[in-house]
This record gives C-alpha cells, structure tokens and sequence, in this order.
C-alpha cells in the first residue's frame, strides 16, 4: 500500500515495496542530528537548541508526510542493491565491517515507522518517524524494526550472496572495471 505524498519527488510507504538494505556501523542504528547546513547528518530536529527543551532531548517529526517542510534525506538511509550500494560496500567501508539489515520486499512497517522514497530514480529511500518522537526513541524503534524484520549480514556475506548489483544500473555509480576487494 502506498499513500502518496503531495510532492512529486517523494513516495511516503507503510510497507516495503521492494527490497531495501541498511548500511549500519554495528547493531544500533544512531542517526545524527543535522546540524546547520550540514547534509552530512542523518536527520533534522527539533528545536535547534536543544536547551529549548524541557528534557534538553531532540525531537524528530514526521517531514515526509508535509512536502511543504520536508528535506531530504531525513532519516536511516536505506539502499536498492544497485552500483551505488556495492561500490559503497566494497570500496569506502574497507576498513570498517559494517552490520548490512536486508529488508524484504512486502515487510510491512511498525505504525511509528515510514518509508520514504526520496529521489524519483529510487535509488535514495529512508525509515523516518511516523509521529513526534525523541530522537532516542525513534533510533530504539528502527533498531528494533530492523532486528525483528531483516536479515543480518557482514559484508563478506553480502558479497557472497550479491556478487553483483541486482537493481537496474545508475549510470551515475558504474564500478570500475576488475574491481576486487583484498581480504
């Protein structure tokens, strides 16, 4: 099922409408405030000062459902497995071992949770708060989302499975030509 958001370039999804992965630093998902002008964060809370608040913990909001506010990315970053995603996983993440949650396709989502297509191509998507939370609480919900719902791989065990990128190629994010990953 799929409601529609009123901009053009953004889907909002209450189930997974294909299969999607999670690039993760270890087990708990723990987004990062947008600072500034900063894109390099994973989402906007609110308010900017924190000492505004009574708890002094941020809050994060449900952007995606009023295109009048929404900006993206703004949330845990998700994948197709296309290009992009495998030259993610073979050449930045060399050094780490990065925990990889594979969503299915038809994974209905817990009713604090969106799904949001960001980019028309779909080639960016992101899990984001369904309502007004603590950005502690909605880091606590996708953990446990991803946890209770994907399957969990190391990146040798992704490679294994997806040696190559299954999803149409983005001419944007071609491989290189012999790419390999040393062990």
């Amino acid at each position: 099922m799929e409601q529609a958001a009123k901009s053009a370039t953004i889907k909002v999804f209450r189930q997974f409408p294909k299969e999607l992965f999670r690039v993760n630093r270890g087990w708990q998902v723990l987004l990062r405030p947008r600072t500034g002008g900063s894109s390099g964060h994973d989402i906007i809370t609110r308010p900017k000062d924190f000492f505004d608040l009574p708890d002094g913990k941020p809050r994060v909001e449900p952007k995606a459902l009023d295109p009048e506010t929404y900006s993206g990315p703004n949330g845990a970053a998700m994948f197709p497995n296309t290009t992009h995603l495998q030259y993610y996983i073979l050449g930045l993440l060399r050094k780490r071992n990065p925990v990889i949650y594979k969503i299915q396709e038809g994974t209905k989502l817990p009713d604090e949770l969106l799904l949001v297509r960001d980019t028309p191509d779909g080639r960016n998507w992101s899990l984001q708060p369904a309502q007004e939370m603590t950005l502690e609480s909605l880091n606590l919900k996708i953990t446990q989302f991803l946890r209770d719902n994907g399957a969990v791989m190391n990146r040798w065990q992704f490679l294994k499975v997806y040696p190559k990128a299954t999803d149409p190629r983005s001419p944007l994010h071609p491989l290189p030509k012999n790419w390999k990953v040393k062990r």
